[in-house]
């Protein structure tokens, strides 16, 4: 019998774990909305970026990776790529350079042997000079 009651008890914690919150949050929403309006700054006011990426042998993944920063709806001259070569033995820093010629945003820096994330991301330290960093991975 106190087994009947343990089942009952740990089902009622996962459907309030599950189902639970996700009614409470829905109904909270419909009982007190709370308008919220985007407010964009004018791009004379937004930050520059440098987005770094270490790769090595990513040459699979380095071209839509480039495709998809380069699209990105910033202002041109407030973004930045920097692409850190981990001693890669493929075609990884032909297309970067490929694209590097095309687009002055991107630059490439190179390793010449393979010495880790950490080693590749402080790399391009010295040559972030924007407000902000972002450190990512080319997948």
């Amino acid at each position: 019998m106190i087994w009947i009651a343990f089942v009952c008890v740990g089902l009622v914690i996962v459907f309030v774990s599950y189902a639970g919150y996700a009614l409470w949050v829905a109904w909270l929403a419909r009982v007190r909305p709370i308008p919220t309006a985007a407010r964009y700054l004018p791009d004379a006011l937004l930050p520059s970026v440098t987005c770094v990426m270490a790769a090595s042998n990513e040459a699979v993944s380095i071209r839509h990776k480039l495709r998809a920063l380069t699209v990105q709806d910033y202002p041109r001259d407030k973004l930045s790529i920097i692409v850190v070569s981990d001693g890669s033995t493929d075609a990884t820093d032909s297309i970067v350079q490929a694209r590097a010629r095309r687009d002055p945003r991107i630059r490439l820096l190179r390793t010449g042997q393979r010495s880790g994330k950490p080693t590749a991301l402080n790399l391009a330290r010295p040559h972030i000079a924007s407000d902000v960093a972002v450190l990512m991975d080319v997948r």
